[in-house]
């Protein structure tokens, strides 16, 4: 992105009634990419992977105790766990139809 393209850039966020400062992460899509699209089969192993190392990449050391994941490692076991294990459970949850 060119110095002038930047500028531009600036001017509309500026107007938006935002502001850009250091080091804060901004998020925005400035060219198409493509999408990826998985099996079925695919999604499933990729969900139960990530769920199985749960409990391996809590850090006893965090000073914060918040855990945060995604739905595949939602379990009433592990929501039940989590507070004895002195974390405050952040992992989110599949919608259901009409209630996103």
């Amino acid at each position: 992105m060119s110095i002038n393209s930047f500028q531009k850039l600036l001017i509309h966020i500026d107007a938006a009634g935002f502001s850009v400062r250091k080091g804060q992460i901004v998020d925005a899509a400035i060219v198409p990419v493509l999408k990826q699209r998985n099996t079925r089969e695919e999604n499933r192993q990729i969900k139960a992977g990530d769920s199985q190392v749960f409990e391996e990449r809590l850090d006893k050391n965090n000073s914060n105790g918040s855990v945060w994941a995604d739905s595949a490692c939602h379990s009433v076991k592990r929501e039940a766990a989590l507070p004895g294990a002195h974390y405050r459970s952040q992992i989110h949850r599949k919608s259901t139809r009409k209630r996103p």
